[in-house]
């Protein structure tokens, strides 16, 4: 699906300056963008991070077992935010848990549907990391996918590890700047921007 009207329509909220675009937060305006994706907000997201667009519909490939769970997350980074490119600061922290839910639907689709590979410990819970191993230990295209989720799994959980220790012993509290937050930003985007490439190629591969 194209959304390049929709972008349009979006333009004087994404070229705002960030404390004018945190101003207009969920606006009415904001709320009508929502509401013009006609509940396509993985295939949105998903373009958006892309730069590009998909080869075909997120439905078709994904499958009702993961697709409205991947919406739903979707559709809450989107509230965050409307465009990567725009996001600030303490966003993404919330931007990137929800981020990860939603595509980690996209790994376990492929892992158990197309590869037939068995996900998870028996008895006990899957973890996100686990996940992103077994995609590693398949090598090739698929390491690098699972090695990019990796990195941003690692770097979502230093968001929550607020404290440290002082020369003393004592735990205080660790501050994260703004400009911290906007390099962890571009890091974490760009490492969704190299996996969704290759889950392109799975989709493909699906056809």
């Amino acid at each position: 699906m194209k959304f390049t009207e929709l972008r349009k329509s979006v333009e004087t909220i994404s070229e705002a300056k960030p404390s004018e675009f945190q101003r207009q937060y969920l606006t009415s305006e904001y709320q009508e963008n929502l509401k013009r994706l006609k509940g396509q907000y993985v295939a949105y997201l998903s373009e958006d991070l892309l730069e590009a667009p998909l080869p075909l519909a997120l439905k078709d490939w994904l499958t009702p077992n993961y697709y409205d769970s991947s919406n739903e997350h979707a559709r809450e980074c989107l509230e965050l935010c409307m465009e990567v490119a725009h996001l600030y600061g303490r966003r993404i922290k919330p931007w990137t848990d929800s981020a990860l839910k939603c595509y980690d639907n996209f790994i376990l689709k492929h892992l158990q549907e197309d590869l037939g590979e068995r996900v998870g410990i028996p008895e006990g819970r899957v973890k996100e990391r686990e996940v992103y191993s077994q995609l590693m230990h398949l090598g090739d295209a698929n390491r690098d996918i699972g090695q990019a989720f990796h990195n941003i799994y690692q770097l979502r959980n230093g968001f929550q590890h607020i404290q440290v220790r002082d020369d003393r012993g004592h735990l205080v509290p660790m501050r994260y700047t703004q400009a911290r937050y906007n390099q962890s930003r571009d890091q974490i985007v760009a490492w969704f921007r190299q996996a969704l490439r290759g889950m392109v190629v799975w989709m493909g591969e699906r056809e």
